[in-house]
């Protein structure tokens, strides 16, 4: 007698909801673990972008001095009601860029507006948007001070000569600054700092204020052309020596 064997084909088994939930728990997990260290490596791909931008910055610098008698560009003149020229107008127009008006620079060729276009002169961490003080404002910040404010810069006057530096590695030229020179970034949880906090410029953006540009730390261009990352614990230590410090990066003529 023959006997004919059917073959049982196994049975398909589906996921109950439980698993599926299980899967999706874990994969959220996982996530939540991925974030933070994701969120450190876009802030260090920004911090070396920023220490780019200032190292172009500082050797255009030295090229400006270069051709104006070694005379650097000076904060900011104000030869005119709303007609600020800031520095980096200065260094924008020595790169062959265009003013757009006021306090501010189109790209070469005047082709790009500028609130929408990233520029050397533009910190990655910094915020900029529909302000005409963006670039100053929001930014880095030139740590020069006017020899005449309401005179156009000259051979004669245009900031500081570079031989009077008299520490151009430790004295800083440009650096990473709270909005309208008010404050440095990441200062607000600096033990002894005695900017307001409650002040309109910090107001304005409070988390650049506590938690600084690059996880509480400051980019700065110094007068020789190298680049530092430094804390900004250190930055308001040097800052609160005052304006007679012989040691304070910030006094240039010290």
């Amino acid at each position: 007698m023959e006997r004919n064997f059917k073959m049982k084909r196994p049975l398909k088994r589906s996921f109950t909801l439980i698993e599926l939930l299980v899967v999706i728990a874990i994969i959220a997990l996982l996530a939540a673990m991925l974030m933070p260290a994701l969120g450190k490596a876009r802030e260090a791909a920004r911090k070396a972008s920023c220490i780019g931008n200032l190292r172009q910055l500082g050797m255009v610098n030295i090229s400006y001095g270069n051709d104006y008698e070694n005379f650097v560009p000076q904060f900011v003149y104000y030869p005119g009601v709303y007609q600020n020229v800031y520095w980096y107008e200065l260094l924008g127009q020595h790169l062959g860029w265009k003013s757009c008006g006021t306090q501010g620079l189109y790209r070469p060729g005047g082709r790009v507006e500028p609130r929408t276009s990233p520029s050397i002169f533009m910190c990655p961490s910094g915020k900029w948007s529909g302000d005409e003080f963006f670039y100053g404002a929001f930014s880095y910040e030139c740590n020069v001070p006017w020899v005449r404010e309401d005179q156009a810069p000259s051979s004669t006057n245009r900031g500081a000569k570079v031989s009077q530096v008299k520490h151009p590695s430790s004295r800083l030229f440009l650096f990473d600054s709270g909005i309208y020179k008010h404050y440095l970034p990441g200062t607000g949880k600096t033990p002894g700092c005695t900017t307001d906090p409650n002040h309109t410029y910090v107001q304005m953006w409070p988390e650049d204020f506590y938690n600084g540009r690059h996880t509480r730390s400051i980019n700065g261009c110094f007068f020789d052309g190298h680049v530092e990352n430094f804390a900004s614990d250190t930055a308001w230590y040097h800052k609160s020596l005052g304006a007679g410090s012989q040691s304070s990066m910030f006094n240039i003529f010290k």
